[in-house]
């Protein structure tokens, strides 16, 4: 059992280093060690920096399907567009995270901007999940590279969409389990 600060907050939260900048590697530019947190902030966070992993990996598969079907004779513009979209979505990706990050454990208003740009997120993941174009391999991608004999940029493309729903489910289920933290 956590012991509450006078402002209702988990005392424990105090002794968390916001000033040290670690996260994400190598460009440190926030604050986030989860062994710094305790039940049920740490179980929460965990779900919440999982939708921010879950969009890194998706990046990264793209990356190299974009090299694949380059290498296939598709316009090398798809590893420009993949390389945009790896940053765009991933500092969107990564601001909502911390967003609900902070509101979970410092800033309780924060929660409120956690949930609508997670919902946003989330609708956009669907989306991305079943279109195909500027470097986006959803499902409709998919199917035609699979139409086209390409099995491997297919199956990239369609662990990229199931990826994309995985993540866009976490999220919404983050935002209906938020509440306790508000």
């Amino acid at each position: 059992m956590c012991i509450r600060d006078r402002n209702g907050r988990d005392a424990w939260l105090a002794n968390v280093k916001w000033e040290e900048y670690n996260y994400p590697p190598l460009l440190n530019v926030v604050h986030f060690k989860l062994s710094e947190l305790e039940n049920p902030h740490r179980n929460m966070v965990q779900k919440i920096h999982f939708c921010f992993v879950l969009i890194f990996l998706i990046s990264i598969i793209n990356f190299i399907n974009s090299i694949v079907q380059t290498i296939s004779g598709y316009s090398a513009l798809l590893i420009i567009y993949s390389i945009l979209n790896f940053i765009i979505f991933n500092i969107f990706a990564f601001y909502v995270f911390y967003k609900g990050y902070r509101g979970v454990c410092a800033e309780s208003s924060s929660v409120r901007i956690y949930r609508i740009l997670q919902v946003i997120v989330s609708l956009l993941w669907i989306a991305l999940a079943t279109v195909d174009t500027h470097g986006i391999n959803g499902f409709m991608r998919m199917k035609r590279m699979l139409d086209d004999g390409y099995v491997l940029s297919g199956v990239l493309s369609l662990i990229e969409s199931a990826l994309y729903i995985v993540s866009s489910l976490l999220g919404i289920y983050c935002v209906v389990k938020i509440s306790p933290f508000e």
